[in-house]
């Protein structure tokens, strides 16, 4: 999970964040983390969840998500890449009424320091997990109660870019997901390729 905090320069904002919630770290709030999880869940992640969130500028994080859409626009403006990557899938894996353009896509960056010492992102891979947006909520918000972000670190923490809020997120991923159907009519479902 990323926690933004508008208004500090990479440096500032990395340094006194990081440096209160590492005194403030108890290995069993993390114990704490991975249970609440679970209940929200409902289920056990296989993967590991980091200990802590990390902290960047928003300018950054608005950075990454235009590099992101960018190469989401490129992608999809590419009819070869198009015809390749659809080919790439067997036909056992191919989900019915693919539309055109993706309802979910996930940039993932690594940070590199450049040779004026900031911080740049580069691209590790991108993928279209609808779920993964859920859960990034509610390990947000799990982050902030487990280890009551707000406060030790500031009110001014928050995880949504572009104007989002929490009701904002949820009408959108709920109109996206369900597509005017009722909730319980609709049944999420990610393929599992071996």
């Amino acid at each position: 999970m990323t926690l933004l905090f508008p208004g500090y320069s990479l440096y500032a904002v990395i340094s006194p964040l990081r440096q209160a919630f590492n005194a403030r770290f108890r290995p069993q709030d993390y114990h704490n983390l991975l249970r609440n999880l679970d209940v929200c869940a409902r289920t056990s992640a296989r993967f590991r969840v980091a200990e802590t969130p990390v902290f960047f500028p928003e300018n950054l994080l608005n950075e990454m998500a235009d590099i992101g859409a960018g190469l989401t626009r490129s992608l999809l403006a590419n009819e070869r890449y198009l015809k390749a990557s659809a080919k790439a899938i067997p036909e056992a894996l191919r989900a019915p009424d693919e539309t055109p353009h993706p309802h979910f896509m996930t940039a993932d960056f690594g940070l590199v320091r450049s040779s004026n010492g900031s911080l740049r992102p580069m691209l590790v891979e991108m993928q279209a997990f609808p779920s993964l947006f859920a859960f990034q909520f509610v390990l947000a918000e799990n982050y902030r109660a487990v280890y009551n972000l707000d406060s030790g670190l500031g009110s001014g923490l928050r995880f949504f870019l572009g104007g989002h809020t929490e009701a904002t997120f949820w009408k959108k991923l709920e109109r996206t997901i369900c597509r005017g159907h009722h909730p319980e009519n609709v049944v999420l479902l990610e393929i599992d390729p071996q």
